[in-house]
């Protein structure tokens, strides 16, 4: 730390040596460590020393919004690294850039999803404080807060229940499209992100059709195998265009997954055994579609008892039709 005494007592925690630095009216409060940029304000959030923090901020020469090199803010820092109680003291702070990115672009929003620091992610988003943030602010990449979070595989309880509330914000384009038009829901078939697709499917605002220049979700899903999500979909309330000849390469669904079946294996496939893998589950799910074209509620209705989402009375009407008839059958007579 050099010979600067109120970067030392920063880094290490010294509340005490902090307040008597402070008493002095020569010393330069922004001054830090040489060549980076980053003041003693900044080492305190992102050490998370949030006594001394808030001593910092009661004094009217220290400069809460300084960057590092790298363009990263000490409130960047301090969702990065998860300081929650950092974070609240900052965001009562009007003079807070809560949307300021690093330079290649991951806001503090951002950064604190992808780190899985989620009680920083509820902070953020209680007391009011989420109308502050720009959840569509995208990085270099093309991609928003919202659109990272689509793309995480196997996410948690605590995960979903953010995203629960995430879409509850009212300013949450559930159907904003990122890089190459893909929308939120085509994100996590693109991930195979079952639980969040649930999510998103249980959302009225949802669409399920993608411009005709773009691979809507129901193809993502179907092209890659990820028969689950195939069901998941079909056993939904929305309703799927599996006929019609997608305007990119005039093919219809099931003409668009033989022939991603039969061109071996995809980027997104490590091994032979993952394409054998696609390939058998891409014949069931065209069986699927097959099927779903003759009768979608069927299809729906027997997907959600094998999914476990039907009532009590429901789960016994599908009983009854199952041991009474042949099912598919008798609802077509």
């Amino acid at each position: 730390m050099g010979n600067n005494p109120l970067v030392s007592a920063c880094v290490k925690g010294d509340s005490a040596q902090v307040k008597a630095l402070l008493q002095d009216p020569n010393i330069d409060v922004n001054k830090g460590i040489e060549g980076l940029d980053r003041t003693p304000f900044f080492l305190a959030c992102r050490e998370g020393h949030a006594e001394i923090v808030k001593l910092l901020l009661s004094d009217e020469r220290v400069d809460p919004t300084k960057p590092g090199s790298d363009n990263s803010t000490p409130f960047w820092q301090a969702c990065w690294k998860g300081r929650v109680s950092v974070v609240k003291l900052l965001l009562e702070d009007e003079r807070i850039d809560v949307n300021q990115s690093i330079n290649h672009g991951t806001t503090p929003f951002e950064i604190a999803w992808q780190e899985g620091h989620y009680e920083v992610v509820k902070a953020l988003l209680s007391g009011g404080h989420g109308e502050r943030f720009d959840f569509w602010k995208k990085n270099k990449s093309g991609v928003s807060v919202f659109h990272t979070i689509c793309t995480k595989r196997h996410p948690d309880k605590l995960y979903c229940d953010l995203l629960r509330l995430f879409l509850n914000h009212p300013d949450v384009d559930i159907n904003e499209p990122a890089y190459a038009g893909l929308t939120p829901i085509s994100l996590a078939c693109q991930s195979e992100n079952t639980e969040v697709v649930k999510i998103l499917l249980t959302d009225n605002r949802i669409n399920v059709d993608s411009p005709k220049s773009h691979l809507p979700p129901i193809f993502i899903a179907g092209q890659r195998g990820y028969i689950e999500l195939v069901k998941i979909m079909f056993a939904s309330d929305k309703t799927f265009d599996v006929s019609s000849r997608w305007n990119g390469n005039n093919l219809t669904l099931i003409e668009y997954i033989n022939k991603s079946s039969a061109a071996g294996m995809q980027p997104y496939e490590r091994s032979l055994n993952e394409t054998k893998k696609r390939q058998e589950n891409c014949k069931l799910i065209i069986e699927l579609i097959e099927e779903y074209k003759q009768n979608p509620e069927w299809v729906r209705f027997k997907l959600r008892k094998s999914l476990g989402v039907l009532d009590s009375l429901a789960s016994q009407i599908f009983s009854l039709i199952v041991l009474y008839t042949d099912g598919y059958l008798a609802l077509q007579c």
